[in-house]
């Protein structure tokens, strides 16, 4: 399915530090410094209307392949950030996020 192997993260999950460190490591990667949100990522987690989606590397259960953050208000969403760890880019993460 779409959906298969996206979780929806949550700040007291397992493995929630872990997860928010790659997040850093993979938005630190993609985007270049002066675009970063490594600095703020955890606060702008934490806002109510902002969810953040990512998907573990299927060759590696442990790593995260990519992520995307958006928020919602009403009607209308809008995508904060999404990235994908350039070695599982072009294999449909991004679409699938």
């Amino acid at each position: 399915t779409a959906h298969e192997g996206i979780e929806v993260y949550k700040s007291k999950m397992p493995g929630s530090d872990k997860i928010v460190q790659e997040l850093c490591n993979i938005e630190k990667k993609t985007f270049p410094k002066h675009m970063s949100m490594t600095e703020t990522l955890d606060k702008e987690m934490k806002k109510p209307n902002s969810t953040l989606l990512f998907a573990r590397d299927p060759n590696n259960k442990q790593e995260l392949a990519g992520f995307v953050m958006f928020s919602c208000h009403s009607r209308a969403g809008t995508i904060t950030k999404l990235a994908v760890r350039d070695r599982c880019r072009r294999l449909g993460f991004g679409r699938r996020l």
